[in-house]
This record gives C-alpha cells, sequence and structure tokens, in this order.
C-alpha cells in the first residue's frame, strides 16, 4: 500500500522581497476599498490647472487607479472605460478631492514632493525596490509588470515617462501600452520636451500637436493610433508646451472611449503552447496525444498531468473551492479515456503561498469525490508552502492521472487505421465551460456580472466513454477531450493525415457561453477555438445505431472529410 505522504516546504525569501509583498498588501486593501490612486512622484502643475479650469473637461476619474510616472505625467489605467465629468463650469477642490481617496500608495523617488508631504500620512515611500538605481531595465520592468498584474492593469499609458522600457513590459502589454510624444510624429522622433517644442519653433512650422502611439523597441517607432494638432500662435516655448500638453490629455481621454469599445480578448497566446509541443514532439513520439502510452509487460500504461488553470483563481476568489478538485481529477481522467484508458490511480500537487487548512481540505474532498465518480484511487500528493513566489492567497494545483489497458484488448483510442470520409462525429454535452478559457472569463467578470456557480460549474467525467468503448469497439473509433483549443485544436488530435472534420449541425449551448460571446464580442470561429461550446467529449463514430445514438444520449455534430490537399494530389 502506498501512503499519501504530504511535504511543506519552507523558502525563505530576503527582506527584499518581504518589502515587496508588503506593497502588494497594501496594493489589495485599496483595491478592495475601490478606491485607490497610485502615483510615482506628483501632480505636475497642468495637470493640477486642468482640474481647477472651470472651463476645461474635468476626467475626474482619471485619479482612480492610475500610477504616474516620478514627474507625474505617466498614466496607467486599471479599467478600460472611466466616466468623465463634463460640465464646463465644474470646480474641482483638489485638495478635498485627493483626502476622499483612500488609501493612496505613493510609489516614489521624490520623498520631498510638495504632493506628496500633503498626503504623508497615506504614502508608502520606497526607494529600494522599484526605483533601485541599480536594477537593470530589464529587472525594473520585471517588477513594475508584477505590480500591475496584481491590480489587473488593462491598459498603459507612458506621459512624459523618461525611461526607455525593455522588452518585458512591451511584452506583457503588446498593444496596450502607448506613448503620448508632444509632436506630430513621424516628425521630431526621439526628440524630448522642450527640446520638441524648440525645434518645432525655430523650424517656422505652422501646426503642432501630439501623437499616440503603440510602444515598440524602436523608439517613437510604433504604429501610430491617434494624432492631435493645433494651430501655432506663439513663440514662446513654454506656451507651445501648455497648449500641447492640453491637447495630450484630450487625446488620451478620446483613446481611452475608443477602447472601451474593443472586445476583451483572450491573452493565453494557445498557438504558441502549440509550437512548443510540435518542437517536443521531434524529440519524442510518445508526446502530442492526449495521455502518453507506454506499455509495460502485458499492459499498456497512460499517463496524464494537467491542471485547472485560472478558474481556479475565480473559486478562490468567491471562496467556492468544494468542486475544484472535481475539476483537477477530470482535467487529468478525460484525457485518458480519450485514448480508451482506464484510469487506476491519481496523485495531486497543491503549491500555495502559506498553509490553509480549510482551503487545502475543501482542495482534498474534491480530488476525493471526483476519484470516486473517476472510479481510481488517491494514491499520494504533495503539498509545498512558498510565499516567497505565490502572492497572498494564491496558491495552484496539479495533477497526475496513471491508468491501464490490456495489450489484448481493442479499447485504445484512436483507431486511426478504420477511420475514412463515411465516419460521423457526434458529441456528448457539457455542463458548461469546464476548465478552459477562464482566462477570458476572469477578465469580463471584471466588468459584467454572471451567476458564479453557474460560471463553476464542475468538468464532467466522461466515464461512459469507456463503457462504450467495451460494449461497441466497432463503432467508437476516436474520442477528443474538448479543452483549451477547442474543437479546432482538438479534434484533429485523433484524425489521420488525410482526413479532417466539418461540423454540419448545430446544438444549444449553455447560457454561458451566450453571454461569453456577447461580452467578449468574440466570433463563431474564435468560440470554436476557445471553449468547448457546450460539447465536452467528441466522438469519431462509424456506423452507429439509432440505439446507440439514444442510449448515450449523443449530439449529431458533422463527418470526416478527405482534406484539399489530399484530393488534389490523387489527381
Amino acid at each position: 500500500m502506498i501512503f499519501e505522504e504530504r511535504q511543506i516546504e519552507k523558502n525563505n525569501f530576503s527582506s527584499r522581497a518581504m518589502l515587496l509583498f508588503g506593497i502588494v498588501i497594501l496594493g489589495f486593501l485599496a483595491v478592495l476599498l475601490k478606491v485607490f490612486s497610485l502615483q510615482i512622484s506628483g501632480y505636475t502643475d497642468y495637470q493640477l490647472a486642468a482640474l481647477k479650469n472651470k472651463n476645461y473637461a474635468v476626467p475626474v476619474q482619471a485619479l482612480r487607479g492610475e500610477i504616474f510616472d516620478r514627474k507625474g505625467r505617466a498614466l496607467i489605467r486599471n479599467e478600460p472605460t472611466f466616466d468623465l465629468i463634463t460640465q464646463p463650469n465644474l470646480i474641482v477642490d483638489v485638495e478635498l478631492f485627493l483626502n476622499e481617496i483612500r488609501p493612496i500608495v505613493f510609489l516614489t523617488e521624490a520623498e520631498q514632493s510638495k504632493y506628496l508631504q500633503s498626503y504623508k500620512e497615506k504614502a508608502f515611500v520606497n526607494k529600494e525596490l522599484v526605483l533601485k538605481k541599480d536594477l537593470s531595465k530589464e529587472q525594473y520592468d520585471e517588477i513594475l509588470v508584477n505590480l500591475l498584474r496584481c491590480y489587473q492593469i488593462d491598459l498603459v499609458f507612458l506621459v512624459g515617462y523618461m525611461k526607455i522600457v525593455s522588452k518585458v513590459l512591451i511584452d506583457e502589454y503588446k498593444d496596450r501600452i502607448l506613448n503620448i510624444h508632444p509632436s506630430l510624429l513621424p516628425k521630431y522622433n526621439g526628440m524630448m520636451d522642450l527640446n520638441v517644442h524648440q525645434a518645432v519653433l525655430d523650424n517656422n512650422e505652422k501646426v503642432s500637436g501630439c501623437t499616440l502611439h503603440v510602444v515598440t523597441e524602436e523608439v517613437d517607432g510604433g504604429r501610430i493610433v491617434l494624432q492631435s494638432q493645433c494651430l501655432i500662435n506663439e513663440d514662446n516655448v513654454d506656451t507651445l508646451k501648455e497648449k500641447v500638453q492640453k491637447l495630450e490629455t484630450e487625446c488620451i481621454i478620446n483613446y481611452i472611449k475608443i477602447f472601451s469599445s474593443f472586445k476583451i480578448g483572450y491573452s493565453v497566446d494557445i498557438e504558441q503552447g502549440n509550437r512548443f509541443v510540435e518542437m517536443l514532439k521531434k524529440d519524442n513520439n510518445k508526446i502530442g496525444g492526449f495521455c502518453s502510452l507506454v506499455k509495460y509487460q502485458d499492459t499498456i500504461l497512460g499517463v496524464a498531468a494537467d491542471g485547472v488553470g485560472t478558474k481556479l483563481d475565480i473559486a478562490n476568489d468567491y471562496n467556492m473551492l468544494d468542486t475544484i478538485g472535481i475539476d483537477l481529477v477530470a482535467m487529468n481522467v478525460n484525457d485518458l479515456i480519450a485514448c480508451g484508458i482506464t484510469p487506476l490511480f491519481f496523485l495531486d500537487y497543491i503549491a500555495i503561498d502559506k498553509m490553509d487548512v480549510n482551503k487545502c481540505n475543501k482542495l482534498l474532498n474534491g480530488i476525493k469525490e471526483g476519484c470516486r465518480i473517476a472510479k481510481c484511487e488517491l494514491i499520494g500528493g504533495e503539498t509545498a508552502e512558498m510565499n516567497g513566489i505565490y502572492f497572498n492567497n494564491k496558491f495552484d494545483v496539479a495533477g497526475f492521472a496513471i491508468g491501464g489497458v490490456s495489450q489484448s484488448e481493442t479499447t485504445l483510442l484512436p483507431k486511426i487505421n478504420m477511420m475514412d470520409e463515411n465516419c460521423v462525429i457526434y458529441g456528448l454535452r457539457s455542463n458548461g465551460i469546464h476548465s478552459n478559457g477562464y482566462t477570458l472569463v476572469r477578465k469580463l467578470l471584471k466588468y459584467h456580472t454572471f451567476n458564479i456557480s453557474t460560471i463553476l460549474k464542475p468538468t464532467i467525467i466522461y466515464m461512459q466513454v469507456l463503457e462504450m468503448l467495451a460494449d461497441y469497439p466497432e463503432v467508437v473509433l476516436g474520442a477528443a477531450h474538448i479543452t483549451g483549443g477547442g474543437f479546432i485544436d482538438n479534434i484533429p488530435r485523433v484524425l489521420p493525415d488525410h482526413l479532417t472534420f466539418k461540423i454540419t449541425e448545430t446544438w444549444d449551448r449553455p447560457s454561458v457561453f451566450n453571454w461569453i460571446q456577447n461580452k467578449s464580442q468574440l466570433s463563431d470561429n474564435e468560440m470554436e477555438k476557445t471553449f468547448n461550446c457546450g460539447i465536452g467529449m467528441v466522438l469519431v463514430l462509424k456506423n452507429p445505431t439509432r440505439e446507440f445514438i439514444e442510449n448515450y444520449n449523443l449530439i449529431k455534430l458533422g463527418n470526416l472529410v478527405v482534406k484539399h490537399s489530399f484530393i488534389s494530389q490523387d489527381h
């Protein structure tokens, strides 16, 4: 008998790392209060003047959820939209307004800032971490990215930001990190601040303005997304600068309005993951199926490893962890089942910032229930406490499933040699999202609401597929577990090279998918490449009877077809 062994690994980290977590804790408190402002240094004079100007449309909410650079001009939004107060006669009392926003966290290297001194009791001053002088720009941006992730930042503006950002920050935000430049690019690229305005005056330009562009590694070389211009009626560089800065503010506000209409994208790079698998397959032909198959004596063993992804974070946020263990088992054993392997054993791994017996018990109870459904045995696991790796109240889980089938049995899948264009594909219903696509769902839940119990329904464990294989080995030729990549990536994994599939039918999908598509504006193709869309397991069948279809409540999806490339080769 193999006994469960759980070893607690405790890692000690430097005081600097602990200081980072002190900052993160303050940040999370701010998020909970729904009113926070992160600011590096104070506000510039033109920003304060804009707030007090009776004739200026004041974006009051812009003071919430921002990060400014050390000159007070780099805006980083934590929401894609915010309300504008547009009454032209509004007067804003800056002192009163700032005092009403609590808590405010200042990360600054300018301790003597006159604005910082006014709110010192609410400030967290740190010169040793984010703004440490001996950090490389990559190290600096790695810390900054982690801080921004705490606040789920969607859009970054660099406004007068004097640092050259590294590939680390650019890769994190791609086309969602923008720089405002005080000229009409491509003119005067590479120049900054007063030098730009002086050059504009020296060249007797008739117009000037500002340019909002995507940040790339080439300075001022990114795609232009918006420009604003003004006539030059002055010969004073400071006056021109002030006029252009007002345009910069308007340009940013206008882009935020535009950005709010963009669809919420799915940020997980499925294609990159597929390329990684293809690279691994070159060195190991056991990789690429739903599970790995290993011959051992007279048995073929199947081995699978998987997790539950971002679904875990949503369940943790809503304290609904009871069924996550079922998801963990399902994601592994369904991959075994797709290969015709009977699940036998299961192991789990829990990595957590600080041991929480209540949470771990909920996870394990769910795992035990999943193993009961899958008729396999939980034989062991590991719990690692790593509060230097995971943020406060964060953790992750992984599972490992082992199964087997006798080499003499005919249940091993897929049976590609028996497949042809006469085969049909049917599906077994899912009860919801299962355990993929939650990175996008998590984003949607920032701005929209939906029944969380529905969103967190546990993944179905498809044990009936094994029953079908045992009773109808000549009918069931393949099974595809529909996970990340949806139909488009998973069905081809069980087909021979010369065949593909064609969806010819429609079916009712759970309402949660209609909500996702409506709020995210994903196309049908994008939905099918991301979610199971109501079908958790797809079966490739040959000559199924009506009785077979009705007994297992199967849904007709389509059929197999010969790939065009193979048709052309034959002719």
